[in-house]
């Protein structure tokens, strides 16, 4: 925790049940080292978001700049929503880091099981972003996974950013990777996607990656809803290489270039040849295929 420039190793999985987690680093001391995972996993953590703290979590590190993280799984039990109370709330979170600066992540991935919403109030406004890393600047996401595991179905106004960056600023680049978020729908959307949410920036760089969510939006969307996508919401300029997403659930994305995106039906998602042909991802070294499960 206080040497934020050397390189780390985990020995075994960590269990966090009942565990209170104070996050490594700060915005102005961030982790600059390498962290190997060695293929285990985080599990049972809890976070828990409430009005009194403006409901910003943080992860495993507060900030990450220069850092390379790599082979390490994040199993979340319950994000817990139902503290925020006020009209006006915001819910950040980071699994791995609230901040990703000129950083690499590899062979990561996160699931969360467990969604407890917000309750209804009257008249609320809401910005909501989960994801691996909060805000991604110039890092670099490959071979990575998010999945969702439980519905969220959203009837309030807001913005809301889901993905391996729930927001990116500046250039950022998403390899190899995938996002299935079950379930997910809004009457109000906007900037809402699978691979990174809400994002300004400018040249984001998506390349053979997909999105194989159950996604959709309420037939009765408002005029000025924005955005609401299956890749990057928000991205007006991204440079997308052969990325995906599934047509039997999403139809055509909007937001973000529309060039080099694809659409294919759910059967096509089911093949282990669709990922190794279409997407080039190496089976032999970094990607593992369940015939039962798929991915």
């Amino acid at each position: 925790r206080d040497d934020l420039d050397a390189y780390y190793k985990l020995g075994n999985d960590i269990d966090m049940s009942g565990y209170s987690w104070q996050t490594i680093g700060s915005e102005s001391n961030p982790f600059t080292g390498s962290l190997y995972g060695n293929g285990h996993i985080i599990f049972n953590w809890d976070f828990i978001l409430n009005s009194n703290i403006q409901n910003k979590a943080w992860g495993l590190f507060h900030t990450i700049s220069d850092a390379e993280i790599k082979d390490i799984g994040f199993e979340i039990g319950t994000i817990d929503g139902s503290g925020c109370t006020t009209h006006n709330n915001v819910q950040q979170l980071g699994i791995l880091s609230s901040s990703a600066i000129s950083s690499v992540i590899d062979s990561c991935y996160i699931t969360v099981d467990n969604y407890i919403s917000v309750p209804e109030i009257s008249n609320p406004s809401y910005l909501i972003i989960f994801g691996l890393i909060l805000l991604g600047s110039n890092s670099e996401i490959s071979n990575c996974y998010m999945i969702w595991n439980d519905a969220f179905d959203y009837p309030y106004n807001g913005a809301y950013g889901f993905g391996l960056f729930g927001s990116l600023g500046g250039s950022a680049t998403i390899n190899n990777c995938y996002c299935d978020l079950v379930s997910f729908g809004y009457k109000y959307a906007q900037n809402y996607a699978g691979l990174a949410g809400i994002s300004g920036a400018s040249n984001a760089h998506v390349s053979n990656s997909i999105t194989i969510s159950d996604m959709y939006t309420s037939n009765n969307l408002p005029s000025d809803n924005q955005f609401t996508t299956g890749i990057i919401g928000g991205t007006r300029n991204s440079d997308n290489t052969n990325v995906w997403y599934n047509a039997d659930m999403i139809g055509a994305p909007s937001g973000g270039t529309t060039t080099n995106r694809f659409g294919a039906p759910t059967p096509n998602y089911n093949q282990q040849s669709f990922y190794q042909n279409t997407l080039g991802w190496d089976f032999a070294n970094t990607w593992y295929w369940d015939d039962a499960e798929n991915l």
